[in-house]
C-alpha cells in the first residue's frame, strides 16, 4: 500500500511537470515591440498604444488590435485581411493588424534639445576681470518628458503649483543661493535613492523606507541653505512625489524650476520616435533661469534687441544671456515689473529697486564693465 501511494505520487510529479512544460512551451513569450495610434491623435505615446508583442511558435503577435482568427477547413484566415498571419495564443488562434519590431535593432529616431549654454569658464586678466566674452542673466536651455513610453506613462513635467525656489532681492549672494538651490536639488534625490534602497535591503517596510529617504532629502536640504531662501518641505515633497515616479534628473530639476515660476515654455517635440506607428515619447522644451527678475527681462527685454533675437525654436533653444552692451541699450521704462515687486511683499517697491541696482552694479564691478 505504501509503495503503490508512492509510485503515484511519482506519477503525478511526472504529469504535472509535463503538464508545465506544454504551457511552457505554448505560453506567449515577450519580444519585440509593437504600437496602434488608439485614439487617433497622430501619436503612440498614450497608454496601452504601445506594447511587447508575443513569440509563439508560428511566429510574433502584437497584443493590441487582436482578433480571433475564422477557422476555415483544416486552416484559419485573419479577419483583418490576408497579409495578417494566425497564431496561436494561448490556444487561441489570432492575428493582429500592428506589425511588431525589434527597437533594439530598428533604427529608431531620438531627438534632443540643444542644451549648450555658456558657462564660467572664461579667461580672465590679473585683476580677476573676464577678458571673454560677458553675459547677464543667462539661461540655460532644459526639457522634461510628459507621459509616454519613456517615463512609464507617467508626467514627468508636472507643475506642482507650488514655489520651491524664492527670488531674491537682486544681490549677487542670494543670486548664488538660488543657483545652488538648483544644483543640490539632485544631491538630495540621490541621497533620497540611496536611503530607500538601503531600508528595503535592511527588511523595512516600503512606509519606512519613503520615511527614510524623506529624512535623508531634508537633510542635505537643511545642511545647504537657510529656511527662508528655499522652501525646504515643499521642495523634499515634490522631489519624493518625481522621485516614486522614476523621472530622471533633467525632468525634476526642469519641472521645480518651471513651477516657480523660472522658466519660459517653447513648446513639445517628439523626442523618440518608431519607424512603425510614430512618435512614443514628447518632450517638453523651455529656458529657464536663476530668477523670475531674469526671466521677466528676457521676455520684455528681447523684443526690444535685435541683436539677441527670439528664444529659437523647440529643439533648439536660444536660452544665452544679454552682452553688457545689450543690457544697456534695453529700455526699462517699457519693462513691466510689477508682478515681480506683488511677490517680494517683504520689501518696499523702494527697496527692492535699490537693491536690484546694486546687484547689477555689483556685476559689473567684478566683470570690469
Amino acid at each position: 500500500m505504501h509503495q503503490w501511494h508512492c509510485r503515484t505520487t511519482l506519477m503525478t510529479h511526472l504529469f504535472v511537470t509535463i503538464v508545465l512544460l506544454q504551457w511552457l512551451l505554448l505560453a506567449p513569450v515577450w519580444a519585440g515591440e509593437c504600437s496602434s495610434d488608439l485614439n487617433n491623435d497622430g501619436e503612440i505615446d498614450g497608454a496601452g498604444e504601445t506594447a511587447s508583442c508575443m513569440t509563439t511558435n508560428t511566429g510574433e503577435i502584437c497584443p493590441i488590435n487582436t482578433v480571433n482568427c475564422a477557422r476555415v477547413g483544416n486552416n484559419y484566415s485573419c479577419p483583418l485581411g490576408s497579409a495578417y498571419s494566425c497564431h496561436s495564443v494561448q490556444n487561441v488562434m489570432q492575428c493582429s493588424s500592428s506589425p511588431c519590431i525589434e527597437v533594439s535593432t530598428t533604427a529608431v529616431t531620438t531627438n534632443n534639445v540643444n542644451s549648450n549654454i555658456y558657462i564660467e569658464d572664461g579667461n580672465r586678466d590679473a585683476q580677476g576681470n573676464c577678458t571673454d566674452i560677458t553675459l547677464i542673466f543667462s539661461g540655460r536651455a532644459m526639457e522634461c518628458k510628459p507621459s509616454g513610453k519613456s517615463t512609464g506613462f507617467k508626467n514627468c513635467c508636472k507643475n506642482s503649483g507650488s514655489e520651491i525656489y524664492f527670488d531674491s532681492k537682486g544681490s549677487a549672494v542670494e543670486t548664488t543661493l538660488t543657483s545652488k538651490a538648483l544644483t543640490t536639488t539632485y544631491k538630495a534625490a540621490t541621497a533620497a535613492y540611496g536611503a530607500y534602497s538601503s531600508a528595503i535591503k535592511a527588511g523595512q517596510t516600503a512606509q519606512q523606507a519613503t520615511q527614510a529617504a524623506q529624512t535623508s532629502a531634508t537633510n542635505v536640504f537643511s545642511t545647504a541653505f537657510d529656511p527662508t531662501s528655499l522652501a525646504i518641505s515643499i521642495a523634499v515633497a515634490v522631489l519624493m512625489e518625481y522621485f516614486a515616479q522614476a523621472c530622471d534628473q533633467p525632468d525634476m530639476e526642469t519641472a521645480m524650476l518651471n513651477s516657480s515660476g523660472y522658466c519660459i515654455y517653447l513648446g513639445e517635440y517628439c523626442k523618440e520616435r518608431w519607424p512603425v506607428g510614430g512618435c512614443v515619447q514628447k518632450a517638453k522644451s523651455f529656458c529657464c533661469f536663476n530668477s523670475k527678475l531674469a526671466k521677466l527681462i528676457h521676455e520684455q527685454g528681447r523684443p526690444q534687441l535685435t541683436s539677441i533675437g527670439s528664444f529659437g525654436s523647440v529643439e533648439n533653444p536660444n536660452c544665452r544671456g544679454f552682452t553688457p552692451e545689450e543690457f544697456q541699450s534695453l529700455d526699462f521704462s517699457q519693462i513691466d515689473l510689477s508682478s515681480y515687486y506683488a511677490e517680494l511683499t517683504t520689501a518696499s517697491q523702494a527697496d527692492i529697486q535699490q537693491k536690484v541696482t546694486v546687484g547689477v552694479n555689483e556685476f559689473f564691478q567684478k566683470t570690469g564693465h
